[in-house]
């Protein structure tokens, strides 16, 4: 035994509205949050460590420090478990992929401090 719906005609229009109701809220654009992002200024720091409870950065360092080096930052800095390593900022990585593959000067310098 199938299960055939009714012809449009044949139901109740506050069945209708329900049915239009559902596919409206389904079919409801998703809104969109844009948070503002500000530019970091310039920083002569372009390694930052992180671990053993201590970090020299942050959460709030998002731009400088790229997500997840931000985060990780603040997870060390809040006393989770973090392995103790290092973060490049995004000034530097964005010049290692201008270059072609390679560091800006002294770059590597700095990561071995």
């Amino acid at each position: 035994v199938h299960a055939v719906a009714a012809p449009v005609a044949a139901r109740p229009a506050a069945a209708l509205r329900r049915q239009n109701a559902r596919r409206s809220r389904a079919r409801a654009p998703a809104r969109v949050v844009a948070r503002a992002v500000t530019e970091a200024p310039p920083v002569a720091k372009r390694v930052f460590v992180f671990g053993d409870g201590a970090a020299d950065g942050d959460a709030s360092m998002k731009s400088l420090l790229g997500g997840k080096g931000a985060n990780l930052a603040e997870m060390s800095s809040i006393g989770l478990s973090v392995p103790a390593g290092f973060t490049v900022t995004t000034e530097v990585c964005a010049q290692f992929h201008e270059n072609g593959g390679e560091l800006p000067s002294g770059g590597w310098e700095d990561m071995l401090e």
